[in-house]
């Protein structure tokens, strides 16, 4: 008998009226999508003049395109594989380059070193944006208490159509310009909720060529990716029905939840075969999977994906390094080629989690065991 599929997936789930993490409205902007909130950042703060902008070069599209589209210079800095600045490139960039704004990710979850970066941003007079997109911020979360601003996504942790929210940590008031609605924001708010809506059955009944063929229909007609990125280089402000989604939803619950899952993968996960990422998640703030990096990690995915099991890879839209100067980015091609996220969700009961983890050693072990027999062969 067919399990229920264990993904990221977000789905819709209502809690009861929660105040949420961003309580200071003074300070915080609802926007439809993260880029339209960098987007509106971009026309507000540092309108006009030739710009720069300094992003790490393991970056997505949802945030580096907003500053291509405002014809803003882009120059990238360099990342490791543990997905942490290489510091002195980092710094001389900021020195000679003295770019208006400067990017740091906390990827996957993982909380990196911003009080360092926030130094050597003030050194230079760039202004910080911490990106949080892969936080879910419980009570007490102490996440970007470094940023000029501080960028959210709930729609990456939490079922909800739309959302980007931009959070002033320094600065004083000013208008951010936000449309209310349009043509196109209203599709691209139907098409979510219908995927949404998908990923919910897939959740709630057991899995089959039902979820399969329905999964390649929405693929096929309801491309909000595509409807995003033909309106946002105009800002509109949250739906209604995102911010309803977000008023009903267990921040705090939902938080610790998916750092118990975080937790269980870190004790039980093959250590020899699936590297761990460096680093700690915040205190109180759920991350979007568990990060390792992996060889063969095609063959992991189709291993899971016939135990009715995905994870995730963020690649397909995270490499922006020009083909002449790839051979200066080792660390973010590396973590574009390796890294592998296993899931992590509220949705999730802890005995799936276990079902995971139980699968991936099963791969690990015939990996264990190929490497093994591998010299034997060739002494043979």
């Amino acid at each position: 008998m067919r399990a229920r599929e264990i993904s990221n997936d977000r789905s819709i789930c209502l809690s009861r009226r929660s105040p949420g993490p961003f309580r200071d409205q003074e300070r915080t902007e609802y926007f439809a999508s993260g880029r339209e909130a960098l987007r509106s950042l971009i026309d507000s703060v540092l309108p006009t003049g030739k710009m720069t902008v300094l992003l790490p070069d393991y970056v997505p599209e949802g945030v580096i395109r907003p500053f291509r589209t405002a014809a803003w210079e882009v120059l990238l800095y360099p990342i490791d594989e543990n997905l942490d600045p290489l510091w002195q490139r980092l710094e001389a960039l900021l020195k000679a380059r003295k770019p208006a704004i400067a990017v740091l990710i906390h990827y996957f979850g993982l909380a990196k070193d911003a009080g360092r970066f926030r130094a050597l941003c003030n050194a230079s007079g760039a202004l910080m944006i911490e990106d949080l997109a892969h936080v879910l911020p419980g009570e007490g979360c102490e996440a970007g208490r470094e940023g000029d601003y501080v960028l959210y996504s709930p729609t990456k942790t939490i079922g909800s159509p739309d959302g980007g929210i931009l959070v002033r940590r320094h600065g004083a008031g000013m208008a951010f310009p936000k449309r209310k609605g349009s043509r196109a924001h209203t599709t691209y708010v139907v098409q979510q909720l219908l995927l949404l809506c998908v990923a919910t059955l897939g959740r709630r009944f057991t899995a089959g060529r039902w979820l399969r063929l329905l999964r390649r229909l929405s693929g096929r007609f309801l491309n909000s990716y595509e409807t995003l990125s033909s309106y946002s280089h105009e800002p509109h402000q949250m739906s209604d029905i995102g911010r309803f989604l977000l008023r009903h939803a267990d921040w705090d619950g939902w938080a610790r939840r998916r750092l118990d899952h975080a937790s269980a993968y870190d004790r039980g996960l093959d250590g020899k075969i699936f590297k761990r990422v460096p680093g700690s998640f915040f205190p109180n703030g759920g991350p979007f999977g568990f990060p390792v990096m992996v060889d063969d990690r095609d063959d992991l995915q189709e291993h899971l994906a016939a135990r009715g099991i995905r994870g995730l890879t963020l690649d397909g839209r995270w490499d922006f390094i020009p083909q002449e100067e790839r051979q200066e980015h080792p660390g973010a091609l590396a973590v574009l080629r390796k890294h592998f996220l296993f899931p992590t969700d509220q949705h999730l009961a802890d005995g799936q989690i276990q079902t995971v983890i139980a699968a991936a050693n099963d791969w690990a072990a015939l990996r264990n065991r190929s490497q093994i027999a591998a010299p034997v062969a060739a002494v043979a």
